[in-house]
């Protein structure tokens, strides 16, 4: 069996005031503001990116087309790409141009609370796609569910997403604890 190809485009970071659902399987079509061009912003989609890669070379199925292949395809690809939506036509017309596979594109909207709704799709030349959206409550999630989303969009199997929400519970059960105790202890010193 022929490994595919697959390319990972950066994922859009947006912002939005409202919280998304934790189980919507997929963005409501609304319209959200372009997070600011800031360093941080891009650098987050830039990293989310690395963190789904680090997944996806694990997989002897699907060959990652990098970055540098990308750069030197035809100069108008790169208009294509920074043009594009984050819509299936759009996200197609860059398959066929890179000679890809599947895609797996994105977006990060941030909510006013500090809260990520994380948006993936992978979607494959000739069959449909698969799409998945999780939330995070804190930044240092980002690594684990950009590696949850991976393995979900490739095997299509739930246990990956409810370990990752498992841990980020567990993770935030911890740090109330620890809160509480350092409160505690502030107030016994008083």
């Amino acid at each position: 069996k022929k490994a595919k190809n697959i390319y990972i485009k950066s994922f859009s970071v947006y912002n939005d005031d409202e919280t998304v659902s934790d189980d919507a399987e997929e963005v409501e079509t609304k319209k959200y503001k372009k997070a600011s061009s800031s360093f941080k912003d891009s650098l987050m989609g830039q990293d989310f990116t690395d963190y789904m890669s680090e997944v996806i070379v694990e997989y002897e199925d699907y060959n990652l087309i990098s970055d540098d292949v990308i750069n030197n395809q035809v100069e108008s690809l790169q208009g294509k790409m920074a043009a594009s939506g984050d819509d299936d036509e759009s996200v197609k017309k860059i398959m066929r141009a890179i000679d890809s596979d599947c895609i797996i594109y994105g977006r990060i909207i941030k909510d006013s609370a500090g809260n990520f709704t994380i948006s993936a799709v992978l979607l494959n030349r000739k069959s449909s796609s698969v799409r998945k959206t999780v939330t995070i409550n804190r930044y240092r999630y980002l690594d684990s569910a950009a590696r949850a989303l991976a393995h979900y969009l490739l095997t299509k199997d739930d246990s990956y997403i409810n370990k990752f929400k498992k841990e980020m519970r567990n993770k935030e059960e911890d740090l109330n604890e620890a809160e509480e105790n350092r409160l505690n202890e502030l107030l016994g010193i008083e």
